[in-house]
């Protein structure tokens, strides 16, 4: 699957387009983790070949840490946060900074302050099944305590861009597929309400 870095951003979408009909035969995780790359990567690098100091929170898990990959690809200095409830130690790159912190106390705007990034993509949270059915309070709790954390450190350090990662679970079982921006919302579980909660 090999990205037109050199082509416009109208032909980039048009190729993840082409991409999501064509789904058969991958590996849902793997397809999932690429297309969010290229997203990612897309406001940043298609337009020029500038670098950037970029913090990704949730950089040790799977989506997260194919992301960092990808930046460090590219050229970019990255900075990960993660307290590795989840995420896992291997699967951090070794050129990216990074701190094990939890993303709601006040030494995560500290790091923001000291970093100074000028693009955050915020990939963190939890989904636990079994937080989500036995203690519904600490999954919301993390996830949106977290995120206002994350967006409060990030207005505050002046960043360049915002990167949110929300989930399909939003859209509950859509009827039609694939989903658009039209699909109702429709959440089905108290993490699909934190997604939700977050984007609004």
């Amino acid at each position: 699957m090999n990205y037109p870095y050199g082509a416009s951003i109208e032909d980039a979408y048009k190729k993840l387009q082409y991409d999501i009909y064509h789904v058969k035969n991958r590996s849902v995780s793997l397809y999932i983790a690429t297309l969010i790359k290229r997203r990612s990567c897309l406001l940043h690098n298609l337009r020029n070949n500038n670098r950037y100091e970029i913090l990704v929170t949730g950089g040790a898990g799977f989506i997260g840490s194919h992301i960092v990959d990808a930046y460090v690809k590219r050229g970019h200095n990255v900075v990960v946060i993660d307290n590795l409830s989840t995420g896992n130690r291997k699967n951090l790159n070794p050129k990216a900074r990074f701190y094990q912190l939890i993303l709601k106390i006040a030494r995560c705007l500290f790091r923001f302050q000291k970093e100074k990034p000028q693009v955050v993509n915020h990939q963190a949270a939890l989904a636990s099944l079994r937080l989500a059915t036995k203690e519904p309070e600490v999954l919301v709790d993390s996830n949106i305590a977290g995120t206002m954390n994350v967006l409060l450190a990030s207005g505050r350090t002046k960043i360049k861009r915002f990167l949110f990662a929300s989930s399909c679970s939003v859209l509950g079982h859509p009827k039609k597929l694939p989903a658009t921006e039209a699909t109702p919302i429709e959440p089905l579980s108290p993490y699909a309400y934190t997604k939700y909660a977050n984007e609004r």
